[in-house]
């Protein structure tokens, strides 16, 4: 017995899409847009890195390495205010990589005060990216030893 689409569509049971394998993060600190030229990254990184710094991913879907290491950040994530920008260096063009000195996929760049601090080319070691997140705390936390500086400041 062959089903009409009517059928289909409002009698067939629904499949439950199943859930992105992401760990307990929010996903508002995960920015995952489209950034294919300077012109997009200046607009959702480096505005952003005034305020907090940014890590951000250059990762391909075709080296598997760059997925486990997208997973990886993700679970590492346990600041407030930094944000992880994942970038698809397959889709990015030749001034952008020219500017981020993109030689190795994947590569991650930790970016505050709309400035490249350092950066990690090719797979990193458990280490180095524990050291590149360490880095990162510190510069949040002077950012908001800043902002507190400035509060005072107005207020006295």
């Amino acid at each position: 017995m062959q089903l009409t689409v009517f059928q289909v569509r409002n009698f067939a049971p629904r499949v439950k899409q199943p859930k992105p394998v992401i760990p307990e993060v929010k996903l508002d600190r995960v920015v995952t847009g489209k950034i294919r030229s300077k012109k997009d990254f200046q607009r959702k990184v480096l505005r952003e890195s005034t305020e907090k710094p940014c890590l951000v991913l250059l990762k391909s879907k075709s080296v598997e390495s760059s997925l486990e290491l997208e997973k990886d950040l993700i679970e590492r994530m346990d600041l407030d205010g930094m944000r992880l920008v994942v970038i698809d260096a397959d889709e990015i063009n030749d001034d952008l990589r020219k500017v981020l000195n993109l030689s190795k996929v994947p590569s991650v760049l930790l970016v505050y005060r709309q400035q490249i601090a350092t950066h990690l080319r090719g797979d990193p070691t458990d280490s180095e990216l524990t050291e590149l997140i360490k880095l990162a705390k510190i510069c949040y936390d002077v950012t908001q030893e800043d902002n507190m500086l400035d509060d005072l400041l107005k207020g006295g």
